[in-house]
Protein backbone atom coordinates (compact mmCIF):
# COMPACT_ATOMS: atom_id res chain seq x y z
CA UNK A 1 0.00 0.00 0.00
CA UNK A 2 1.44 3.45 -0.96
CA UNK A 3 1.95 5.46 2.00
CA UNK A 4 3.20 8.93 1.63
CA UNK A 5 4.84 10.77 4.43
CA UNK A 6 5.22 14.16 5.27
CA UNK A 7 7.89 16.00 7.51
CA UNK A 8 5.99 18.79 9.96
CA UNK A 9 7.96 20.69 12.93
CA UNK A 10 6.25 18.67 15.61
CA UNK A 11 6.96 14.77 13.94
CA UNK A 12 5.86 13.77 10.81
CA UNK A 13 2.71 12.00 9.03
CA UNK A 14 1.69 9.28 7.21
CA UNK A 15 -1.14 8.92 4.56
CA UNK A 16 -2.32 5.34 4.56
CA UNK A 17 -6.10 6.13 2.65
CA UNK A 18 -6.95 8.80 0.69
CA UNK A 19 -10.51 8.50 -0.13
CA UNK A 20 -12.88 10.60 -2.19
CA UNK A 21 -15.05 10.79 1.35
CA UNK A 22 -12.69 10.14 4.25
CA UNK A 23 -8.83 10.19 4.71
CA UNK A 24 -6.69 8.09 7.11
CA UNK A 25 -3.01 9.25 8.56
CA UNK A 26 -0.69 8.28 11.29
CA UNK A 27 0.81 11.04 13.22
CA UNK A 28 4.46 9.97 14.87
CA UNK A 29 4.32 13.13 17.33
CA UNK A 30 7.54 14.32 19.20
CA UNK A 31 6.93 15.31 22.70
CA UNK A 32 6.87 18.41 23.99
CA UNK A 33 6.27 19.80 20.06
CA UNK A 34 2.78 21.20 19.68
CA UNK A 35 0.47 21.35 16.67
CA UNK A 36 -0.68 24.96 15.39
CA UNK A 37 -3.90 26.41 16.96
CA UNK A 38 -6.36 25.70 13.84
CA UNK A 39 -9.49 24.81 12.74
CA UNK A 40 -11.20 22.86 9.85
CA UNK A 41 -13.92 24.67 8.30
CA UNK A 42 -15.34 21.51 6.62
CA UNK A 43 -13.36 18.48 7.82
CA UNK A 44 -14.27 16.54 10.52
CA UNK A 45 -11.72 14.09 12.47
CA UNK A 46 -11.49 11.68 14.92
CA UNK A 47 -8.16 10.90 16.95
CA UNK A 48 -7.11 7.34 18.31
CA UNK A 49 -4.03 7.44 20.35
CA UNK A 50 -1.69 4.21 19.16
CA UNK A 51 0.66 5.07 21.93
CA UNK A 52 2.11 7.88 24.26
CA UNK A 53 -0.32 9.94 25.74
CA UNK A 54 -1.73 13.30 24.25
CA UNK A 55 -3.23 16.50 25.35
CA UNK A 56 -5.91 18.00 23.06
CA UNK A 57 -6.74 21.37 23.93
CA UNK A 58 -10.13 22.91 21.93
CA UNK A 59 -11.92 26.25 22.52
CA UNK A 60 -14.61 24.32 25.23
CA UNK A 61 -11.98 22.39 26.87
CA UNK A 62 -8.71 20.24 27.51
CA UNK A 63 -8.80 16.29 26.77
CA UNK A 64 -5.95 14.00 28.25
CA UNK A 65 -5.38 11.05 26.01
CA UNK A 66 -3.76 7.44 26.13
CA UNK A 67 -3.58 4.39 24.40
CA UNK A 68 -6.64 2.95 23.11
CA UNK A 69 -8.76 6.80 23.87
CA UNK A 70 -10.53 8.48 21.08
CA UNK A 71 -11.87 12.07 20.45
CA UNK A 72 -14.09 13.15 17.44
CA UNK A 73 -12.79 17.32 16.50
CA UNK A 74 -16.38 18.74 14.94
CA UNK A 75 -16.00 21.02 12.05
CA UNK A 76 -14.99 24.62 13.14
CA UNK A 77 -13.52 23.75 16.56
CA UNK A 78 -10.54 25.47 17.14
CA UNK A 79 -7.79 22.83 18.61
CA UNK A 80 -4.48 21.84 19.45
CA UNK A 81 -2.05 18.23 19.71
CA UNK A 82 0.16 18.55 22.58
CA UNK A 83 2.08 15.67 22.59
CA UNK A 84 3.17 15.19 26.20
CA UNK A 85 6.17 12.64 24.96
CA UNK A 86 6.68 10.46 21.96
CA UNK A 87 3.19 10.10 20.99
CA UNK A 88 1.34 8.14 17.95
CA UNK A 89 -1.65 8.96 16.53
CA UNK A 90 -4.09 7.60 13.63
CA UNK A 91 -6.13 10.46 12.48
CA UNK A 92 -9.43 9.68 10.28
CA UNK A 93 -10.90 12.39 8.88
CA UNK A 94 -13.59 13.42 6.09
CA UNK A 95 -12.47 15.60 3.14
CA UNK A 96 -11.01 17.62 2.47
CA UNK A 97 -7.81 16.52 4.01
CA UNK A 98 -6.07 20.05 3.32
CA UNK A 99 -8.72 22.13 4.91
CA UNK A 100 -6.55 23.82 7.63
CA UNK A 101 -6.91 26.70 9.07
CA UNK A 102 -3.70 28.68 10.94
CA UNK A 103 -4.98 30.37 14.20
CA UNK A 104 -1.47 30.45 16.27
CA UNK A 105 1.67 28.91 15.01
CA UNK A 106 4.77 28.46 17.27
CA UNK A 107 7.03 27.34 14.18
CA UNK A 108 5.90 30.71 11.81
CA UNK A 109 4.11 28.68 9.27
CA UNK A 110 1.48 30.38 6.88
CA UNK A 111 -2.16 30.91 8.13
CA UNK A 112 -3.71 28.56 5.69
CA UNK A 113 -2.32 25.15 4.57
CA UNK A 114 -2.88 23.62 1.58
CA UNK A 115 -1.41 19.98 0.86
CA UNK A 116 -2.59 17.92 -1.83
Amino acid sequence: MPRRQVEKPWGREFLIVDEPEYAAKILEMKGGKPTSLHFHPVKKETLYVVSGRLRVETSDRDYELSPGDELTIKPGTEHRLVPLEDTQVLEVSTQPKDDTVRVSDPYRRVRVERVT
